[in-house]
């Protein structure tokens, strides 16, 4: 994420192809404490895709495998959605990363076998910026802040459904039965990785 400012592709440095288009609402090329990403902000109207950075693959589900996101965030909102792919009522499951309404961040996957989800232990809305790291295992759901592992028993099965991710909130939205909750905060990196 160190696209120089009003960038229209977010390009995936791995190599994979895995490129986003990035919604005119968001800024990249920001520099904060030495750190270069996209600043979000949750103004704009509900469902409005240019909140977003969207990347449509399909080698971003989980399906079986061992799943891991990396972020490094920086928020004082709390109550956001910061990624996801999929939503609760999603043919083949979803998975996101949210801060809930006390600030604590969020892994949350559902699959064909259950729901796994794990929170941080405190609240990392707090303006600083941290590292998160979210996995999601063939038998647990881990989040692991700093060095502070947390988990979640139990299997969720398969997950792969035809969404694309969005970076940012959620990609559509029915207000009011859906809710958008735009992420409003600084990303400057956001990785994701499976093992079979």
């Amino acid at each position: 994420m160190n696209e120089a400012a009003g960038a229209p592709v977010m390009r995936d440095s791995s190599g994979n192809h895995r490129s986003g288009i990035i919604g005119d609402f968001v800024t990249t090329g920001v520099t904060v404490d030495g750190f270069t990403g996209y600043q979000f902000t949750s103004g704009g109207a509900k469902g409005d895709p240019e909140n977003l950075v969207i990347v449509d693959r399909a080698p971003l589900n989980p399906y079986r495998s061992t799943f891991k996101v990396f972020l490094r965030l920086k928020t004082t909102a709390t109550d956001q959605n910061i990624i996801q792919k999929g939503q609760a009522n999603t043919v083949g499951g979803s998975w996101k990363i949210e801060t809930d309404p006390e600030g604590h961040v969020v892994c949350t996957f559902r699959g064909a076998a259950g729901r796994g989800a794990i929170r941080s232990r405190g609240n990392l809305a707090d303006g600083n910026w941290h590292k998160v790291v979210c996995i999601r295992r063939p038998t647990a759901v881990v989040i692991i802040v700093g060095n502070f592992p947390r988990r979640d028993p139990g299997r969720t099965g398969r997950i792969a459904n035809n969404a694309p991710l969005a970076i940012g909130g959620k990609r559509s939205c029915t207000a009011p039965a859906v809710s958008c909750q735009y992420y409003d905060g600084l990303l400057d990196r956001v990785a994701v990785s499976k093992r079979r």
